[in-house]
């Protein structure tokens, strides 16, 4: 996973569903403040768009648990949030 701020960089890779996503996302009225790229040997997954003072939980739990859900074994049920703080952008575990 990767985390950028501000501005999303051009994938080096990605199908046609993540590029539909990639352009719902550049096209929201609100302006994402960071930008999380779940990647797999070197391709981009999925991409989620943060806004300032929206926390978001990331784990393997169900969606009722998690805005981020997370298939795989290496992750906890509630493996992190990752929150905004005096414009810059925390996690914790």
């Amino acid at each position: 996973m990767f985390l950028y701020e501000n501005r999303l960089p051009s994938p080096n890779s990605a199908t046609e569903p993540l590029k539909s996503r990639i352009a719902m996302i550049e096209s929201r009225e609100i302006t994402a403040s960071a930008y999380l790229v779940v990647a797999s040997t070197g391709s981009w997954c999925d991409i989620h768009a943060f806004v300032l003072g929206a926390p978001v939980v990331i784990g393997r739990g169900g969606a009722n648990q998690n805005q981020i859900v997370l298939h795989s074994d290496r992750c906890s049920r509630r493996h992190c949030e990752i929150f905004s703080e005096h414009g810059n952008w925390s996690f914790e575990t």
